[in-house]
């Protein structure tokens, strides 16, 4: 298998710069990188739905001006309103 080339911050990145010093960035600016890839694309999707599914299981059993429905409102201790 081959290794996947990694970069990681030096030591020296941590330390303050010496009068004059220069400190390469870890990207340069005249690199570019992709804006959409297929695992941001991924990532997004997922996200959606378990954001939208958590939404729609949270909306469940309220009116449209999200007080609750009597009927369904488990803190109801009187029961059911007929």
């Amino acid at each position: 298998m081959s290794e996947v080339e990694t970069k990681s911050l030096s030591a020296r990145a941590y330390e303050p710069l010496e009068p004059g010093e220069a400190y390469p960035p870890l990207i340069p600016a005249t690199s570019t990188a992709p804006e959409l890839t297929p695992r941001s694309l991924i990532w997004g999707v997922l996200f959606c739905v378990i954001y939208c599914g958590f939404s729609v299981f949270r909306a469940e059993g309220r009116t449209s001006d999200g007080s609750r429905h009597p009927n369904l409102d488990p803190y109801d201790r009187a029961g059911p309103h007929l």
